[in-house]
């Protein structure tokens, strides 16, 4: 992969990013606008406790089938294939069952007992209903950026899931306003998009034909590669959501609001960072099971170079400008200025780091993966637990950026030795390879 085809597909793909960044901030300005930072913060804590319960569903299947059909597809074993596909499916659907009966049926003791807010509970309860169909969407996401369909992948994977859920709503403000039909407009959401991407990886793979002639890979070969990733994956998963939920235990449902704001402006500083892995994630997974490394350091080499460079704006654009940005979603928002300097600072930090996670993970290294964030996440909770009862969200964000910055420039370091190529990327250093 030439730096020419980097650029137009990670020009796309950024493209993508930005339309669903955009529908991702539709989203929450029609929920800050209309409901506050309260219902915010109670909307993200059940979200991500919605996405903890797909994350366990998959049990690391969604990243094993991006390696799975991306090395079938490079060998033109589409009826293998389809098997992996049909053996995914029936271990999600095995695992989310049960997931989604805990959620339904614990959603008192986890609104009480953890966080001491019974207004979770209907949050809770009616997204136990969407754990199946949220994690197979993630897996057909997957899935078709395996076979390099790249823009359905952004779609599938954030666009479309903020769009639905801001349109649903917009309608069901006709009927009045009230936080039911913020759910409804979610769980709609979560269904429409299971139903078109199936549909879509349905009429790319023809997984309705069994692959006679090939039993494909075995399911204890795709558990053993996939259970790895399910902990890496659930790992650098806390990372993200370790801050929230501790607030969410620690302090008022107002602050878990603001805090969200305050990061989910600081991600679009790694916006390029995952518009240009979406792309090359396919590519190290081809080049690493032909074992041609040159391509491989090459392609990390030029992505990791346009990371920096279209990174580097958006960083100096939101340090510059924090109460205006802010203050867009409200002014009782503006309260996250600090917090939002800081996370955006360690946003940087992991964008210019290059695309460690996928690089480790394609290359056979997860269970490195996997210890790196371990302690990382060790690293967050401990910080977390001092930061947050005298600092608050400026506390929780010390802790995420710290503990970012430390689990990016220690995967940099281990490739560097092990895989003996530097991803991470300063212009006064000029070369990443060493």
């Amino acid at each position: 992969m030439q730096l020419k085809e980097i650029l137009q597909g990670s020009g796309m793909a950024l493209g993508f990013k930005f339309l669903g960044m955009g529908a991702s901030y539709l989203f929450t300005l029609l929920i800050t606008r209309s409901f506050g930072a309260s219902v915010n913060g109670l909307f993200n804590l059940a979200f991500v406790v919605l996405t903890l319960c797909t994350v366990l569903s998959r049990a690391g299947l969604d990243t094993a089938m991006l390696r799975f059909t991306a090395s079938l597809e490079a060998g033109g074993r589409r009826a293998g294939l389809r098997m992996a596909y049909w053996r995914a499916a029936a271990v999600v659907f095995t695992l989310s069952a049960p997931v989604s009966a805990a959620l339904y049926f614990f959603a008192d003791g986890i609104a009480n007992t953890w966080f001491g807010k019974p207004e979770l509970v209907p949050y809770l309860r009616w997204f136990a209903f969407v754990v199946f169909p949220y994690a197979m969407t993630m897996v057909n996401a997957e899935c078709l950026r395996g076979v390099r369909k790249v823009n359905a992948y952004l779609f599938y994977e954030g666009i479309g899931l903020n769009l639905f859920s801001a349109a649903f709503l917009l309608s069901l403000f006709m009927f009045g306003r009230d936080t039911d039909m913020l759910i409804r407009a979610m769980t709609g959401s979560v269904l429409l998009l299971f139903m078109a991407s199936t549909l879509h990886w349905i009429r790319i793979s023809g997984i309705l034909r069994w692959g006679a002639g090939e039993k494909g890979i075995p399911l204890k070969e795709m558990l053993r590669t996939s259970l790895p990733m399910l902990t890496s994956n659930l790992l650098m998963k806390m990372m993200g959501w370790v801050d929230t939920l501790m607030l969410g235990i620690m302090r008022p449902a107002e602050d878990v609001g603001i805090y969200h704001i305050a990061l989910k402006i600081s991600i679009l500083t790694k916006l390029s960072l995952a518009a240009v892995n979406s792309v090359i994630a396919p590519r190290f997974a081809a080049y690493h099971s032909q074992g041609d490394m040159t391509s491989f350091i090459r392609t990390s080499n030029y992505a990791t170079r346009l990371i920096f460079w279209t990174s580097a704006p958006v960083l100096v654009v939101i340090l510059a400008y924090p109460y205006t940005i802010t203050g867009i979603f409200g002014s009782e928002f503006t309260a996250g200025v600090t917090a939002l300097i800081i996370l955006t600072t360690g946003q940087f930090i992991a964008a210019i780091s290059g695309s460690v996670g996928y690089i480790l993970n394609m290359t056979g290294h997860q269970v490195v993966q996997q210890n790196i964030t371990l302690f990382s996440i060790v690293l967050n909770i401990t910080l977390n637990l001092l930061l947050i009862p005298v600092m608050g969200i400026t506390g929780a964000a010390i802790a995420a950026a710290s503990s970012l910055a430390f689990r990016n420039l220690v995967s940099v370091y281990y490739i560097h030795r092990k895989l003996h190529f530097i991803t991470l990327y300063l212009p006064f250093k000029g070369k990443t390879n060493s």
